[in-house]
């Protein structure tokens, strides 16, 4: 894996500037997120979210969180990184440089993880990583399959829209339901008549986001 080069003597200089309360609330942040997550047994889908959440306001500390999260990258575990990754997403990073290390995690053998990054490089709007990332369309992860459809949809708009419509036969609901919702956001009137026979889908989440875009998309028609 790429490793991020981390100036730990400007983080050291920068921490003997912060005020005592500063010091303390960041402090408190690294052990928490370096903690076990206190709600994991009962609550495990939320684990993500949690670490996700932790990492945002380690880097609202400013560029000492920062520091500490592009450190934590090379020895995260899994959910911590995917929390990280979607911290550094709205990071004031040259978006060069973040974009080289978000590609870095494509490689990655996670499939959580790279459909994280795909999200991140969709919220970084680099489209110079399309040919990295349009091959995951024909991955087996619906997660996958669905991050490629929103990183078309948001960066390619409307010309995304015969790839959108297409991935409405997707075997995975999850898939189906993102295309919807796409197709929705881009204002795509035409796609009307397939969503329409959406209404039947075995899946009584895919029939409710065909209900809801074939309502909106109706009103702009």
């Amino acid at each position: 894996m790429w490793q991020v080069e981390v100036n730990t003597t400007r983080a050291t200089t920068q921490r003997s500037h912060l005020s005592l309360t500063e010091t303390t609330v960041l402090d408190k942040l690294i052990t928490t997120f370096r903690s076990p997550d206190p709600e994991a047994d009962q609550y495990p889908s939320h684990r993500g979210i949690y670490f996700e959440e932790l990492a945002c306001q380690i880097f609202a500390q400013g560029s000492t969180g920062l520091d500490f999260l592009l450190e934590e990258l090379t020895q995260a575990d899994f959910v911590r990184l995917r929390g990280i990754l979607a911290a550094l997403s709205r990071a004031a990073l040259p978006s060069s440089q973040l974009c080289e290390l978000f590609r870095q995690y494509l490689k990655d053998q996670r499939v959580l993880i790279v459909a994280e990054v795909i999200d991140g490089l969709t919220h970084l709007k680099d489209q110079e990583a399309a040919p990295q990332v349009l091959p995951f369309l024909s991955h087996s992860s619906p997660y996958l399959r669905g991050s490629v459809l929103r990183y078309l949809s948001r960066l390619y708009g409307v010309q995304a829209k015969d790839t959108l419509i297409k991935f409405l036969g997707d075997p995975h609901y999850i898939v189906r339901e993102n295309a919807i919702d796409e197709l929705a956001d881009l204002g795509i009137t035409e796609a009307i008549p397939q969503l329409q026979l959406l209404l039947q889908d075995a899946s009584a989440d895919v029939r409710q986001a065909a209900e809801t875009a074939i309502e909106e998309l109706q009103e702009m028609a």
